[in-house]
């Protein structure tokens, strides 16, 4: 992304109630979790699910911002993988990822990590391949 957050580690022991109880509610498999709280005073998860790289980030009071569950690229709608081969000739596809919006639960993202050279761009674009958001990284 292009703004850049800090974060600073912390213990799950002193994460707040609100936060544990989400956490656990939708990721009862979860493995490995590792937390932080960012600048802003979200918090964010990092930990695996069967294998796959997720994260999650919370507000204090426990509601989801945004998910995030790594995707291999040849998992990724194809109207998503068109978009990104077409609009982004030269590129390399470095990280996909499914991305979850809980104030758009109906429908599916992906954000797509890109670099060509030295350039490293993210991209968010929708399941039908619509460009949602773009940043430097």
């Amino acid at each position: 992304m292009s703004l850049e957050v800090f974060a600073q580690k912390i213990k799950p022991q002193n994460l707040p109630d609100e936060i544990k109880t989400a956490f656990l509610t939708a990721y009862p498999n979860a493995e490995n979790a590792r937390w932080s709280r960012e600048s802003n005073g979200n918090y964010e998860a990092d930990f695996r699910v069967q294998k796959s790289k997720c994260s999650a980030v919370y507000t204090s009071e426990g509601n989801l911002v945004e998910a995030e569950i790594a995707v291999k690229w040849v998992e990724v709608p194809i109207a998503v993988r068109q978009t990104v081969l077409l609009q982004f000739k030269g590129y390399k596809v470095k990280e996909s990822e499914k991305k979850i919006l809980p104030d758009q639960a109906d429908k599916n993202f992906y954000e797509v990590e890109l670099q060509k050279g030295g350039e490293k761009l993210e991209v968010l674009l929708s399941e039908t391949g619509e460009i949602i958001k773009q940043e430097k990284d």
